[in-house]
C-alpha cells in the first residue's frame, strides 16, 4: 500500500552535522522530533472518509470541540469568517 497507511513510527530526531566556525571542527547536534506522532490528516472528515486509511494503526477519530472552540467558532460564524 502507498502513503503512510501503517508506517513506522517517527523517529526521537535526527543528528545533524556541520563544522564549527569558531574552531573548524566537525560538530554534530541532536534535533529532537517536535511532530505530533499522531495522524493528523484522519482528524478531518475527509480523512475519516478515505477508504485507504480503513485499518491504518495511526488513524485516529474526530474530537468533539471543546470550549473554547465552540466559542471561537461562534465568533468567526458571527463576523463571516468561516
Amino acid at each position: 500500500m502507498n502513503g503512510c497507511h501503517n508506517r513506522e513510527p517517527f523517529k526521537d530526531g535526527q543528528v545533524l552535522h556541520g563544522i564549527s566556525s569558531a574552531t573548524g571542527r566537525p560538530v554534530r547536534v541532536f534535533i529532537p522530533n517536535r511532530m505530533n506522532p499522531g495522524c493528523q490528516y484522519t482528524k478531518t472528515e475527509l480523512g475519516q472518509r478515505d477508504p485507504g486509511c480503513v485499518g491504518c494503526k495511526w488513524k485516529q477519530e474526530l474530537h468533539e470541540p471543546g470550549p473554547f472552540e465552540v466559542a471561537f467558532n461562534k465568533i468567526f460564524k458571527e463576523i463571516g469568517i468561516k
